[in-house]
């Protein structure tokens, strides 16, 4: 939570797609990572759901994407955040969702992790991390969450090709973060895609997520079926986190590794990461 501020805590309703078959009384729901939204995994997303022959639900994360942030709502953590997706769901228009599989990339997973722990419903019966790493965030989704805050200082610019290009030559930003963070800009608004006080609320946040007690939580429960891929190029995991994990594994809980792929895993490895979800 942002220092010098009240806490005021609100369930919001989140925007989201279907893909796949249509409504469903038991999705896959996929959530994306910091500073994205739902398109960012759509790809990955409407291939598991045919593999699988079932419905799916993306949804735009609180403040990014078309999920606009409630007025009233100050308090942005990793737990406000997973509730906003038990509200949705509870309340969704297309009618009742009795059960859910939950799928999320970096950000996504944490909150996915957070849902399971605190026994959300809809009940959620799987969950998949995808290179969802533990602890503080990186210096570098630091730097790139800084980058778009000094942009937008900047005078507006016409097209998304001419903001990547400034990101680029200005920013000293490297090409894919530059296309990625590109884009969201909207020029018409001189805006990103997503709320830069609600990202600076949950980038602090990260650190304050007891990761391994929220693991460990849901593994003694027993009632839910945790899958955590990491991405083998991020060198942002630690030795001893990648052991402990290691060792955890059970019939319950299975640490996988992609070798060839950077953080986007679910760009860089698709065809290996939808055989092992599809397992």
């Amino acid at each position: 939570m942002a220092f010098g501020r009240s806490a005021v805590r609100c369930a919001q309703q989140l925007h989201n797609q279907w893909i796949g078959g249509g409504p469903s009384t038991n999705p896959i729901v996929f959530l994306h990572g910091l500073l994205g939204n739902g398109k960012n995994v759509q790809t990955m997303a409407r291939k598991l759901c045919e593999r699988k022959d079932r419905s799916g639900l993306l949804m735009d994360v609180r403040g990014h994407g078309k999920s606009a942030v409630a007025e009233a709502t100050n308090e942005h953590t990793i737990k406000s955040c997973a509730e906003d997706v038990s509200s949705t769901l509870k309340q969704h228009p297309d009618g009742k969702i009795d059960a859910i599989t939950l799928v999320g990339h970096s950000l996504g997973g944490r909150l996915t992790l957070q849902y399971a722990y605190d026994a959300l419903t809809p009940s959620v019966e799987r969950i998949w991390l995808l290179d969802t790493v533990p602890g503080a965030a990186f210096n570098s989704v630091k730097f790139t969450l800084e980058i778009a805050e000094s942009f937008l200082e900047d005078d507006p610019v016409k097209t998304r090709k001419e903001a990547e290009t400034i990101l680029k030559r200005n920013y000293f930003v490297d090409p894919s973060t530059a296309q990625w963070l590109s884009s969201s800009y909207q020029p018409e608004q001189h805006c990103f895609e997503f709320d830069l006080n609600v990202a600076k609320d949950l980038l602090h946040n990260f650190g304050e997520q007891d990761f391994f007690h929220q693991l460990d939580g849901i593994l003694q429960r027993g009632d839910v079926r945790v899958d955590l891929v990491r991405a083998g190029l991020n060198q942002g995991w630690d030795e001893a986190d990648i052991k402990y994990l290691l060792e955890k594994q059970s019939d319950k809980f299975t640490f996988h590794t992609i070798e060839n792929a950077g953080h986007w895993i679910h760009i860089d490895a698709l065809p290996q990461l939808l055989y092992m979800m599809d397992s």
